[in-house]
């Protein structure tokens, strides 16, 4: 059983031993990248594909994990596209136009190079996000929650078809699966209330 089979099988509640998922290592890959690779911070994060893909493939072989996180070019570039102020003349972008922005060329490539072995997943920030983009502050749209919950669900179901877009667009990098970013959603921060009104629809 390699890595691939492993890891599907943990997600068919077939495997005996699954693997553990930390789905934020790539956030630290440049904390470590010129310690472990040839390669500095700036090549990870500025450098061009080429670049990129070379330092991403040596810290995944690096740490040898039974997946890999597919990440867009840059990491956070998918905030310009949906956690955007909303409003009725925001433009939704089509999939086909985020693959000509080479928005998921890193991804698209690291499918390619590892997906016959490893489980190869992608992110998608739920709907819940694009509140953080109408307040500049968390606090702020933790008590709009409170104060102005029609606007609240407003926002959030207008951020959808966007995510939609984004959703195809990854499909067509050939992932084998998509882990939605639920953040500032814990129960330490809304109540369970709020969680089903507002995050889980």
């Amino acid at each position: 059983m390699n890595s691939f089979d492993r890891f599907t099988a943990a997600i068919e509640g077939t495997c005996k031993n699954p693997p553990v998922v930390i789905p934020y290592l790539q956030y630290y890959f440049p904390e470590v990248v010129d310690q472990i690779t040839p390669f500095s911070r700036k090549d990870l994060e500025e450098g061009d594909l080429d670049v990129k893909i070379e330092a991403l493939s040596l810290l995944h072989q690096y740490f040898d994990c039974d997946w890999i996180r597919a990440i867009t070019d840059p990491v956070w570039a998918m905030l310009q596209y949906t956690d955007r102020a909303s409003g009725p003349d925001r433009e939704i972008i089509p999939a086909e136009r985020l693959l000509e922005d080479g928005v998921f060329d890193v991804a698209t490539e690291l499918v390619r190079r590892f997906g016959q072995e490893k489980f190869v997943y992608g992110r998608v920030g739920i709907p819940y996000g694009a509140l953080f983009a109408d307040w500049a502050d968390i606090a702020g749209a933790m008590i709009a929650l409170k104060k102005e919950p029609d606007r609240c669900k407003a926002i959030i179901e207008d951020s959808i078809p966007q995510r939609l877009e984004e959703i195809r667009a990854w499909a067509q990098t050939g992932v084998h699966g998509l882990w939605l970013g639920q953040w500032l959603c814990s129960n330490d921060m809304i109540s369970e209330a709020d969680y089903l009104n507002f995050v889980y629809p």
